[in-house]
């Protein structure tokens, strides 16, 4: 039974959903970088390097563009939550970026604060020492 499950991830070129089923074999307790190492030190990147640059390779831009543009004349909903996407993206980023310098800027402050200040050498606190 094991060399048919073997054969039909040969079959469909499944070299790596056979490294999942492993992984899944052994209780999912290998973790996804230890997965791509593998799949590194097998020399398996070449080879899948190599099928998706001849995919891409052989796939025509032009008709690939007017097959999204024809979706989304189809689909117009798609075109919302795209740019709703967007547009809480964008948001997320100028509240973070801002909500970080707030809180450098006080910390800054509070810095400044709590580091004593020497009282500044007058003549008349030079005087009182003398004295």
């Amino acid at each position: 039974m094991a060399s048919n499950e073997n054969a039909r991830s040969r079959k469909s070129g499944g070299t790596v959903s056979a490294i999942r089923k492993t992984a899944h074999g052994l209780g999912g307790a290998v973790s996804s970088e230890t997965v791509i190492d593998l799949i590194q030190r097998l020399g398996l990147l070449d080879l899948a390097v190599d099928k998706v640059r001849t995919r891409l390779e052989q796939a025509d831009i032009d008709e690939l563009l007017d097959e999204m543009t024809d979706y989304l004349r189809r689909n117009p909903e798609v075109v919302v939550v795209l740019l709703g996407t967007i547009t809480v993206a964008a948001g997320m980023i100028v509240y973070l970026e801002r909500a970080d310098r707030w809180r450098n800027w006080r910390e800054d402050d509070e810095a400044e604060e709590a580091a004593p200040q020497r009282p500044r050498a007058t003549v008349n606190n030079a005087r009182r020492r003398a004295s």
